[in-house]
């Protein structure tokens, strides 16, 4: 079997060095021939996506920091359709069923997690949300009671998803916040 040695340019951003973008169904991270190239692939829409501010500094629409949101904000930008958060509505709590209708299945889902994970896998939201449900998932079909280690870690995971969605007082069952932002995200609905 031949091997060669290719270069190529990846976008990775200055404020928190995430180099995924949003596919639509699933997150990649672009590969270029150039460092222009791999600019222009994350900063392309008018209206969302990437910026590269005036100081040079390329920064992403994953996180939602005060640092990224400003610099989006001051390139006229707003988050991805899967950037942005939707702030927990008291109106529509999905069912597991109602929100995973459309998931691939669990060994599917889990092998495009292990693909698409980073060394910090917390700046990519929806990295977030699709691991989040994988365990809500998991634990609904291992741990009907909800008392056991599935159900713990699908918590927690749910937790983590609040936390980085600063929604501490979301609803008392974190794991319902990942089923709705999982339907909205699938739904495109995210803002």
């Amino acid at each position: 079997m031949g091997t060669r040695k290719v270069t190529c340019y990846i976008p990775v951003c200055d404020l928190c060095g995430n180099t995924d973008i949003d596919e639509g169904d699933f997150i990649s991270t672009p590969h270029t021939a150039s460092p222009e190239e791999a600019i222009a692939c994350v900063t392309d829409d008018d209206q969302t996506g990437w910026v590269l501010t005036p100081d040079g500094r390329l920064v992403c629409d994953a996180t939602r920091d005060a640092a990224h949101k400003a610099a989006l904000a001051q390139a006229g930008k707003s988050l991805s359709r899967y950037g942005g958060i939707i702030p927990p509505s008291s109106t529509w709590w999905p069912t597991a069923d109602e929100a995973y209708a459309a998931a691939p299945d669990i060994p599917t889902e889990t092998a495009k997690l292990a693909d698409s994970t980073t060394d910090e896998p917390s700046v990519s939201r929806i990295w977030e949300v699709r691991q989040a449900a994988v365990l809500d998932r998991i634990a609904l079909d291992a741990d009907p009671t909800g008392t056991g280690p599935e159900s713990r870690e699908a918590t927690r995971a749910a937790v983590t998803l609040l936390t980085l969605d600063q929604q501490p007082g979301a609803p008392n069952d974190a794991r319902a916040y990942v089923r709705q932002q999982y339907a909205l995200m699938a739904a495109g609905k995210s803002a």
